[in-house]
């Protein structure tokens, strides 16, 4: 079974909460994370989490290697 990394740890940790997620190409998306799906789940074979940005009626999919870093905001 393959390790967890320290950014998916982050993912799971932040499921069903607000967050901020800041990309490594500079976009923000700030929203509900309203699920995780491990690599082993995924095609290709990367962690992702989908976030329920407000008023928006699309769940937007943000790889793992794509994230930068993910804040919890209230």
């Amino acid at each position: 079974m393959a390790e967890i990394t320290e950014m998916q740890e982050k993912m799971m940790g932040t499921s069903e909460k607000k967050i901020r997620v800041t990309c490594k190409d500079g976009k923000i998306f700030e929203g509900i994370n309203e699920y995780f799906t491990q690599p082993l789940d995924n095609e290709p074979e990367v962690a992702s989490i989908c976030v329920q940005e407000e008023g928006c009626s699309y769940l937007t999919e943000l790889t793992e290697p794509e994230i930068e870093k993910i804040e919890v905001i209230e």
